[in-house]
């Protein structure tokens, strides 16, 4: 399959997202800012342009996964990463928090999958057992079989809890791993069908910017006249205009080209995308460190506030992908995937 090195620049730019969420949540600034402002009104706006990182991410595994080989030694990998950095964080505050660190904080390092140091971690290695059945119904089912099933699923996790205010399947909000297995559906199923070729450019970028607006204008319209449902609830990973705006996200970034040096760049620092949330995610960085961190840009003015919040993202994933590289030369010098994919052949042989 050919590499699509806009859909990996949109791993990127979901990573950068990601970040600007937890800036205004556990880093205070939507708490800090008061309403209403121009400042509370911009903050809640990039929140929700933001708030479709997660649906994104999750479905460029089904977009780019489909179709290849089952490779048990690349979430082999994926956990040797994660327990790198439980390992290493968990280490620093060790030194760094006197009396804060014992012997559950290790434990919960070696096992951060049973532990559920990561929501998002402990729900992918739950879908990742499911992707060779998932790719094996993709493939052998037909088009209108696949529309059906998709468009009835898209109902009854979307629409309906919305409509009705419950979460009759729990699906916690997009927490669990039968949303991301939803969503690696709609991946695949986008990409195997040629959907989006149809969402490119202009068009994707307007739907993108019409969903954001419906989603923060139902919450900020709330606050000020009487709605007959809450404004906040589209702030939801499995909201349908959340789902919408991360539909044509992806049709943005799936129809950009790029040249040759670009694509190999972005291509190199893809993957580095996930240890930015591994690094600043981790429950002592978001318990110790994060908490409140990001009040204080409430006193800068509107504009600046936001722009500080771009900033402070771009720098967090500046910084943990530079860290990242760091760890994938030791992996590689350690040649890891190698040995893995040695043991897996002989294995499954």
């Amino acid at each position: 399959m050919e590499r699509n090195h806009g859909v990996d620049l949109l791993r990127i730019v979901s990573m950068l997202m990601v970040v600007v969420l937890h800036i205004l949540g556990q880093g205070g600034l939507l708490d800090a800012v008061s309403a209403p402002s121009l400042r509370h009104t911009l903050c809640w706006l990039l929140l929700a342009a933001a708030y479709c990182a997660v649906d994104c991410y999750a479905m460029i595994s089904g977009y780019v996964g489909t179709g290849r080989r089952f490779r048990p030694s690349g979430v082999v990998l994926v956990w040797l990463r994660v327990v790198f950095y439980t390992l290493i964080i968990t280490t620093v505050a060790l030194f760094a928090i006197p009396g804060l660190i014992g012997p559950r904080h290790y434990l919960n390092a070696v096992f951060p999958v049973m532990t559920k140091q990561y929501w998002y971690v402990t729900s992918y290695f739950c879908v990742f057992f499911f992707m060779p059945f998932l790719d094996a119904g993709v493939e052998n089912l037909s088009k209108k079989v696949s529309t059906l099933l998709l468009a009835v699923l898209t109902a009854l996790l979307t629409l309906l809890p919305f409509i009705f205010g419950a979460d009759p399947f729990s699906k916690g909000g997009g927490y669990t791993p039968f949303w991301l297995i939803y969503l690696y559906l709609l991946g695949a199923y986008l990409r195997k069908y040629g959907l989006l070729k149809k969402l490119r450019g202009i068009k994707a970028f307007a739907g993108y910017v019409v969903f954001t607006l419906i989603t923060a204008g139902a919450k900020l319209a709330g606050e000020r006249i009487s709605l007959p449902f809450d404004g906040g609830m589209l702030y939801n990973y499995s909201s349908l205009s959340v789902l919408a705006a991360s539909v044509c996200l992806l049709g943005l970034f799936a129809g950009l080209r790029t040249g040759e040096k670009t694509g190999r760049f972005i291509s190199f620092i893809s993957p580095t995308a996930l240890s930015v949330y591994l690094i600043h995610a981790h429950p002592i960085v978001w318990g110790y460190v994060l908490t409140g961190l990001f009040a204080p840009l409430a006193k800068l003015r509107a504009p600046l506030c936001a722009l500080a919040v771009l900033g402070c993202a771009a720098a967090v994933c500046i910084v943990c992908c530079a860290f990242d590289l760091l760890r994938e030369g030791l992996f590689r010098l350690l040649k890891l995937k190698q040995r893995l994919g040695a043991l897996e052949a002989k294995l499954l042989k």
